[in-house]
């Protein structure tokens, strides 16, 4: 059964999508992890995001399967989480260097694994 943007927002609720864009997009990005046997890699990917106290603005991204988003740090003195940093939530093809399209974000190595990587 694939899951839905939905089920990532009650798996992580650190997470906060848009209804319009972001989610539409996440589920399209769940129907691909499964058909390429993903799902774990970009779940284990999507909790990496939340470590460390950090809530996470999810934001659909031009390139395919990918995502920017927005970091929020909480400050322990005020209760608050505040905007920490912006990045990209990059998805990469065995080989891919990011260079030109489809992901215009370079990594310095071709990609040896399959899944989603966090540019900043």
């Amino acid at each position: 059964m694939t899951l839905t943007s939905a089920d990532i927002l009650e798996r992580f609720p650190a997470i906060e999508m848009d209804e319009q864009w972001t989610r539409p997009a996440m589920d399209e990005a769940l129907v691909f992890a499964e058909s390429r046997g993903l799902t774990d890699r970009l779940l284990a990917d999507l909790e990496r995001l939340t470590l460390n106290d950090k809530k996470v603005t999810l934001y659909k991204d031009f390139a395919p399967h990918s995502f920017t988003f927005q970091w929020y740090l909480h400050n322990p003195k005020t209760g608050e989480y505040e905007k920490w940093l912006y990045g990209g939530f990059i998805f990469y093809d065995v080989g891919d260097t990011g260079v030109g399209a489809p992901q215009f974000s370079v990594s310095l190595t071709p990609t040896r694994e399959s899944g989603w990587y966090v540019h900043t």
